[in-house]
């Protein structure tokens, strides 16, 4: 039986590990024993019958699988594989607001690497493992990024939760319903970025979203901005809902009435939030991903709204 080296294994590629390397891997079987065992022919005729325990996705670095770093190590981390059935929670989670939760599109749009569940294997016994499906050239950047964000999040203030929740649960929401208007501008959404004024210590701190939409969402910004039209003020002036809003941005193709629906929108979104403790308020501002600077992206940070306490844990 010819056996696969790790240093063919790629980051993202999805491994089953059957009945053998399961029971190696629970048992501490060293990988020369378990190659022993594999080509005896009962033994061998097992394994290859027998089903697959467990799929798992290579979470460590390429250039570490190969041992090209300075200092070779013998283990690579393996995340578990699931499936969501619940299509909103896929869909949500699919799109990068979990950190928990790394989707796996190459395998299909429900299946995901849940990163509560990694583990450290020998990599001699990985190798022994069954190479199912190697992950396309085009994912590499996006799963490199997601493997690496749970281990980089800031720790926000205790009362930011509570005083985001009321958003959270929006947006869950929204997840829920794709199909209405505010939903699909929750979809256009790629990050959320957020400041504090003065700092995240202060005793009492302003808190600025930013909402980066993707690339092409929000109408490209004038030289000068045009003023506001006063059909569209007066509408304005009455407390507009979100929902409200979103519905008015699919209505219209003015590019200047576009640009003041979004910053409507996003203030809509955050005016349900409810300040409390150190925060003393909560505003919003709609950037386009382009558009949006490097400083402005080093004084901020990323908001997973699941990572505060609530309904998304």
């Amino acid at each position: 039986m010819t056996l696969p080296e790790v240093e063919d294994f790629f980051q993202g590629d999805v491994v089953a590990l059957t009945r053998l390397v399961r029971l190696a891997l629970l048992s501490g079987m060293r990988a020369r024993l378990a190659r022993g065992l594999l080509r005896l022919p009962g033994v061998s005729r097992w394994a290859a019958s027998s089903t697959t325990v467990r799929t798992v996705v290579v979470l460590t670095q390429t250039c570490d699988l190969r041992n090209e770093s300075s200092q070779p190590r013998k283990h690579a981390q393996v995340g578990r594989v699931i499936q969501i059935t619940d299509p909103s929670l896929a869909r949500m989670y699919g799109s990068g607001w979990s950190p928990r939760f790394i989707p796996v599109p190459w395998l299909g749009s429900d299946h995901f690497v849940d990163l509560d569940v990694i583990n450290s294997v020998d990599k001699q016994l990985l190798s022994l493992g069954r190479r199912t499906r190697p992950m396309p050239s085009n994912e590499a950047r996006r799963f490199a990024w997601h493997v690496g964000h749970p281990f980089q999040r800031f720790p926000f203030p205790d009362d930011l939760s509570p005083s985001l929740g009321p958003l959270r649960d929006r947006i869950k929401g929204k997840w829920q319903r794709p199909q209405s208007a505010e939903g699909r501008r929750w979809a256009e959404v790629r990050d959320v970025r957020a400041q504090a004024l003065p700092s995240w210590e202060a005793t009492g701190v302003s808190v600025s979203l930013t909402f980066i939409f993707s690339r092409g969402v929000l109408p490209p910004v004038p030289d000068e901005a045009e003023p506001l039209d006063r059909a569209l003020a007066e509408w304005l002036q009455h407390e507009r809902t979100a929902a409200e809003i979103a519905d008015r941005i699919e209505a219209t193709g003015d590019s200047a009435e576009l640009a003041y629906l979004y910053d409507a929108l996003v203030d809509a979104w955050v005016a349900i939030c409810t300040p409390q403790g150190t925060i003393t308020s909560v505003d919003a501002s709609a950037s386009d991903e382009d558009e949006y600077s490097v400083s402005s992206y080093w004084d901020s940070e990323a908001i997973d709204l699941n990572q505060l306490s609530g309904p998304f844990t």
